[in-house]
């Protein structure tokens, strides 16, 4: 009993990793044309989608007169696939719609990726970054950003001490979880 527990247990895991990547890599996928970055663009949130390979819309909101559109994406912190999903992701509204400043959790002002810009190598700069990925130092934005450093602009939208104090305050809560 314990060995077909185990076969079945271990052929869901299988499926479950391997199938959507399986499907992902036989499908075929179209890509829009890059798109001009002349020109301001404006996204009618009503229509606004994304293929079913990087995700799904959860939420849809307009309430912004100025236009200006703000697209949240759900972050696995430190889970190398969904990185690698938000990399996909990001170059996907980077070349649809122009996406071309994205705020991060966690961080305060302008990203200074210039160590990553040091390296000459693109090969060895992306293997680089790849590496800090997988370790988790580093998030898909920023590996999207090393990777294009002239298509997007990291900004860190938090208040630094703020962001700290609310930390310490939920890891401290942690510590009362049973």
């Amino acid at each position: 009993m314990r060995k077909v527990v185990c076969a079945i247990t271990l052929a869901a895991f299988t499926l479950n990793t391997l199938g959507t990547d399986l499907v992902l890599a036989s499908a075929e996928i179209r890509l829009p044309a890059v798109i001009s970055k002349t020109e301001p663009i404006e996204i009618d949130t009503g229509q606004f989608d994304i293929p079913s390979y990087l995700g799904y819309v959860k939420d849809r909101s307009q309430h912004d007169p100025a236009g200006r559109t703000v697209i949240h994406i759900q972050d696995a912190h430190c889970n190398y696939k969904a990185q690698n999903s938000i990399y996909e992701l990001i170059d996907y509204l980077s070349r649809t719609y122009g996406a071309s400043v994205i705020n991060l959790e966690g961080g305060e002002g302008q990203y200074n990726l210039s160590q990553f810009g040091m390296i000459a190598d693109p090969g060895l700069r992306e293997k680089t970054a790849d590496y800090f990925l997988k370790e988790g130092v580093i998030g898909g934005p920023e590996f999207y950003a090393v990777k294009n450093p002239d298509k997007v602009k990291l900004w860190g939208a938090e208040d630094t001490k703020l962001y700290r104090a609310n930390l310490d305050v939920y890891r401290k809560s942690l510590t009362s979880k049973p």
